[in-house]
């Protein structure tokens, strides 16, 4: 009978204790873990924080998102602290002011909020910021509002957009590519000014004006996709640079939609792909 009561009596010592292991999160087995060394500790929002800084935060003002960025280690752009914002057209300028201010490099997220547009220089000489996904509610970008953003490499620009400004992008030189959404019917004058690291351009099918210069120093530019079968647009001819001013505008005009390709040199033509 002793011995009966010894062996129930280890065998409740032995569950308890692997209750306890699976509760902390530590593996019994060879099975699941749930271990937490390689994500940080989780916010108030239910957000977490992954070690480097690609882990997305959930921010609600420019208080907070400062805060939280002088937490964090330095970085560098190619390892930019994800952060998606709460934010409106009166919140904007805290929200530009504190990655500013904090110096860590930014991929800001500011979809699904309701602001209607980015202003004139918003985030003008902003070298922080390495990418940016702008919200559907945005229906224009304003003049120089990304100027000399020396580090953006990535921009989501949303078919509600319908109009980007005079010099909106101008010396973002580490942009690589750019969509021109649906919605965009102009794109001003000296809108993607000496973005010399850009290779690719695809413009939607409502663009009915391209300015002066749009593309002029983008001496990488060697595709370029129009999905509008209008061939008026304004001021093609000079949609790049001086040097081939008609060469695109006539393919263009001759056989429409479709991708337009040139080798990587000085007065090389384009052809439809």
């Amino acid at each position: 009978m002793k011995n009966k009561f010894l062996i129930i009596a280890i065998i409740t010592v032995i569950g308890f204790t692997m209750s306890v292991c699976n509760k902390s999160g530590k593996s019994t087995g060879g099975g699941e873990s749930g271990e937490s060394s390689e994500i940080g500790e989780t916010d108030k929002t239910g957000e977490s924080s992954i070690s480097g800084g690609g882990g997305v935060k959930i921010i609600n003002s420019g208080d907070e998102l400062k805060a939280y960025l002088d937490k964090q280690p330095a970085n560098g752009p190619d390892k930019p602290i994800k952060v998606t914002v709460s934010i409106n057209n009166l919140t904007l300028n805290s929200i530009i002011d504190a990655i500013k201010s904090a110096g860590k490099y930014v991929n800001l997220n500011i979809a699904g909020n309701v602001l209607t547009a980015i202003p004139k220089n918003a985030f003008s000489h902003c070298e922080p910021l390495v990418g940016i996904t702008i919200p559907n509610s945005v229906t224009s970008i304003g003049d120089l509002a990304f100027s000399n953003c020396a580090n953006l490499n990535s921009v989501k620009i949303p078919d509600g957009v319908t109009h980007i400004g005079y010099g909106a992008f101008e010396k973002c030189v580490e942009l690589t590519s750019i969509t021109i959404g649906n919605g965009v019917t102009s794109i001003g004058m000296s809108a993607f000014y000496e973005c010399a690291g850009l290779t690719s351009v695809i413009i939607g099918k409502s663009v009915i004006n391209i300015g002066m210069s749009a593309f002029f120093g983008c001496k990488n530019l060697t595709s370029v996709r129009f999905e509008k079968a209008d061939t008026s647009l304004d001021n093609l001819n000079e949609f790049i640079d001086n040097e081939n001013t008609s060469s695109l505008r006539t393919a263009y005009s001759t056989v429409g939609i479709g991708t337009y390709t040139r080798p990587n040199s000085k007065n090389a033509k384009w052809t439809k792909q």
